[in-house]
């Protein structure tokens, strides 16, 4: 907020006064939002943890509020959305099974999924669909 601030021409003591006043109201809770918005991103977006962590911290949010935000994910919830996803996605992809398993890896690796994650998702999809996994 400060940044922000700043970039529009506010001056400094003009600055900390509105800081400070919209923190004492509650509007600047960082740890709130980040772990909000890693549960969000998780549900909602299929994201996993890295990919969380980066967005995080291009907000601009304190590292070590982003390690608390991220380290608050269920691995289990991490694994069910990204099993979601793979779900959501398989029917859109073209080509062999083996080719179609390799492509959502890749996704599923770029949004930011663990590869535990990723490989239950896989397994529990190729389970679905009668295909061999190893």
């Amino acid at each position: 907020m400060r940044k922000y601030l700043q970039k529009k021409g506010f001056s400094p003591d003009c600055v900390e006064r509105i800081v400070a006043e919209l923190t004492a109201y509650g509007y600047l809770d960082d740890e709130r939002l980040a772990k909000r918005r890693a549960h969000d991103r998780l549900r909602e977006k299929g994201r996993g943890r890295r990919a969380i962590a980066g967005e995080l911290l291009r907000m601009g949010i304190d590292p070590s509020v982003v390690r608390w935000a991220i380290a608050s994910i269920d691995p289990e919830e991490e694994a069910e959305a990204a099993w979601g996803f793979a779900r959501r996605k398989w029917p859109k992809l073209s080509g062999e099974p083996v080719d179609k398993l390799r492509a959502l890896s890749v996704m599923l690796q770029r949004r930011g999924f663990p590869l535990s994650a990723v490989r239950r998702a896989l397994q529990r999809l190729a389970a679905e669909q009668d295909l061999p996994f190893a």
